[in-house]
């Protein structure tokens, strides 16, 4: 069973691109929700809008910046963050 906050966050931070590197070996611009399964020791944080968790599919890169996905968000919520072991943090407006 996934677990899942809401509550209201009044800004996000991202890091900087070395540091994306280092914890998920993605590049600025192919980093995706994809990219957590490189970060078995959780240190990265998943946030997401409500709006878009609310949608029935999900499309982003593969991890490169050429190619696209697009999936169940159901799936990517209940099956794909179990997996990898992460929580996501919904941003309510």
């Amino acid at each position: 069973l996934m677990r899942t906050f809401c509550r209201r966050i009044s800004r996000v931070s991202f890091a900087p691109a070395d540091q994306l590197w280092e914890k998920l070996g993605t590049q600025v611009g192919a980093t995706t929700v994809l990219s957590l399964i490189n970060d078995p020791e959780h240190h990265i944080q998943l946030v997401m809008d409500k709006d878009i968790v609310e949608r029935q599919e999900y499309a982003c890169t593969d991890g490169t910046n050429t190619g696209f996905m697009k999936f169940q968000m159901r799936d990517l919520l209940e099956k794909y963050l179990s997996h990898t072991g992460h929580d996501v943090k919904i941003i309510e407006n």
